[in-house]
C-alpha cells in the first residue's frame, strides 16, 4: 500500500512540476492593424489582421483625447 501512494504522489509532483514550469506560456505581441482604419467592429478588424499575417485581431479603446477604438492584430511570436 505505501508503494502506490508513493507513486501517487511521484505523479502528482510531476504534473505540477510540469504545470508551473516558468515560460510554458507562449508569447502573444499585438500591434495596430496597418489595413484596418474604418470604424473599429470585431470581425473586419480580425479579417484585416488575417491579411496581414496576423493570427487575430481585436478592437481596443485607445484612451486619448477623444478616445478612439482602434484594431490591434495579435500574433504567437514576438
Amino acid at each position: 500500500m505505501g508503494v502506490l501512494k508513493v507513486r501517487s504522489l511521484l505523479c502528482l509532483l510531476f504534473i505540477m512540476l510540469i504545470l508551473l514550469v516558468p515560460g510554458s506560456d507562449a508569447k502573444t505581441c499585438k500591434e495596430a492593424s496597418e489595413r484596418y482604419t474604418k470604424d473599429c467592429s470585431d470581425y473586419p478588424c480580425v479579417s484585416a489582421c488575417h491579411k496581414e499575417g496576423f493570427v487575430d485581431g481585436k478592437c481596443e479603446m485607445l484612451w486619448a483625447r477623444p478616445v478612439i477604438l482602434r484594431c490591434f492584430c495579435i500574433s504567437n511570436s514576438c
